[in-house]
């Protein structure tokens, strides 16, 4: 007759290593900047809210520079590569902040209230 090893997985030494790895891969993926199926709304208000460990929330131009995504260059330097505006169309409070350049200091890219381009709506994230 076999012993049963469940003895063997109650008091293995890494056992509470496992919770504290799954914080710190939680805590990291509010600096990973866009979510894969996130619309360019729902990045800003994430990062704004979550957007980092050392500080907490940031204001909306540091979200915005974490949502933000770029064109396709050429070559291993990326040279050619172009800002992909922001569409904060589908939440006002959002689209008014990037509209302030009080707010928006940095100037990031963004759709114009009045645009008629269809919604961007969910985008995937374009490794950098």
């Amino acid at each position: 007759m076999r012993k049963s090893n469940e003895h063997m997985l109650r008091s293995h030494p890494m056992r509470p290593l496992i919770p504290l790895a799954a914080v710190l891969c939680l805590t990291a993926c509010a600096q990973m900047g866009r979510l894969p199926g996130m619309t360019d709304s729902q990045c800003v208000r994430w990062e704004m809210a979550h957007g980092s460990n050392v500080s907490g929330a940031l204001p909306f131009d540091g979200a915005a520079s974490r949502c933000e995504q770029f064109t396709e260059g050429t070559g291993l330097t990326e040279a050619g590569a172009h800002q992909i505006p922001l569409d904060l169309r589908d939440d006002p409070a959002l689209q008014a902040m990037a509209e302030d350049p009080s707010v928006n200091d940095a100037g990031y890219a963004f759709i114009p209230r009045n645009s008629t381009l269809t919604p961007a709506g969910k985008r995937w994230h374009i490794m950098q």
